[in-house]
């Protein structure tokens, strides 16, 4: 099913639904940028390559975390994992910080995809989150729902 859409009710459900947004699923390294420096998911510190510097040297004025995917040596960020807020509150803070880095090797991940754009751009699927939903403190929060494209070619 590689270039069809999913026939998961979930995903339907959760695509029709104005409670949820869908985010592009990059497949890349999480990573978290928190008092200067990059995390792995795991909290070990990226190694200090030369493209990793730039990207470092970009992050600097950031004075908040930021979560994201590391794909090569652009940042990816997806969410600031701060306060008890709600998505779009989030949402709208990661925008003006990213337009504020202004920095090419800093991207903000895409919202409101289709199925076809995972597809042709061949990322790694989608994630939704639901709207009014603080950041998840856990790896088993309800408000997250992740959707990998490989699931749906095994249907």
């Amino acid at each position: 099913m590689a270039g069809g859409r999913p026939h998961g009710r979930v995903f339907q459900r959760l695509s029709a639904s104005d409670d949820w947004v869908c985010e592009a699923k990059l497949d890349g390294l999480r990573t978290c940028w928190t008092d200067g420096r990059l995390l792995t998911s795991s909290g070990q510190e990226h190694p200090h390559t030369a493209a990793l510097a730039v990207l470092r040297a970009d992050l600097e004025m950031v004075d908040t975390m930021l979560d994201g995917e590391l794909v090569g040596d652009t940042l990816w960020v997806f969410d600031l994992p701060t306060g008890q807020c709600t998505y779009c509150a989030r949402r709208w803070a990661l925008e003006r910080t990213v337009k504020r880095i202004a920095s090419p090797l800093v991207r903000i991940v895409p919202v409101g995809v289709q199925w076809h754009q995972i597809v042709a751009y061949g990322w790694e699927g989608v994630v939704f989150k639901r709207r009014l939903s603080p950041y998840p403190n856990n790896s088993k929060a309800h408000d997250w729902v992740k959707y990998r494209a490989a699931w749906a070619r095994e249907l």
